[in-house]
């Protein structure tokens, strides 16, 4: 009866096991698209200055097509009575060259900003939770609250989050 304990045992970790390493697999193939081959990062904090990063080394590895630049944060977005936490981007014009982002439009259209006015291109995701429409009649506002760098929420409550509504122009998936 033991012996029979222990192979059950054993086939359950390794039917869990072959379960999960197939859900990792799924996971990097999703966020691919989104993730480039080679990331240049600080070691400590999230940014460091432009001028560490020496563009002609990096150009010439070998494979490397460009050099785009992305600074993301968590935030908490507010549409209508719908709240979220997502992770916003922000990426200068070769990161967004490099990225496939604009061939993944599922509503409305891409647009990062038109008359010096900012917009922003949601995710699926971020769509079903809040529950935005998008129209092309009735622009949709999402409310966004990113905590602001070095400020400590528990001192400055107020001063704690840079606050904007931003038009959301589309919808990628």
């Amino acid at each position: 009866i033991s012996m029979l304990v222990v192979a059950f045992i054993t086939a359950a970790m390794i039917t869990v096991m072959s379960a999960f390493n197939g859900i990792d697999d799924l996971v990097k193939t999703l966020f691919a698209n989104f993730d480039p081959p080679l990331t240049v990062v600080p070691v400590e904090g999230k940014v460091f200055a432009d001028s560490l990063v020496v563009d002609q080394v990096l150009l010439s590895i070998e494979g490397i097509q460009g050099i785009g630049r992305v600074i993301e944060e968590d935030a908490w977005l507010r549409f209508s009575d719908h709240n979220a936490v997502a992770t916003i981007k922000g990426i200068d014009d070769t990161g967004l060259e490099l990225s496939p982002i604009r061939n993944m439009i599922y509503d409305g259209e891409f647009l990062l900003n038109r008359d010096s006015v900012s917009y922003a291109v949601a995710g699926l995701g971020v769509r079903s939770e809040l529950y935005m429409p998008l129209s092309e009649f009735m622009p949709t506002v999402v409310h966004v609250n990113a905590p602001v760098r070095g400020r400590k929420f528990s001192r400055d409550k107020e001063q704690a989050f840079n606050s904007r509504n931003i038009e959301v122009s589309g919808i990628f998936s």
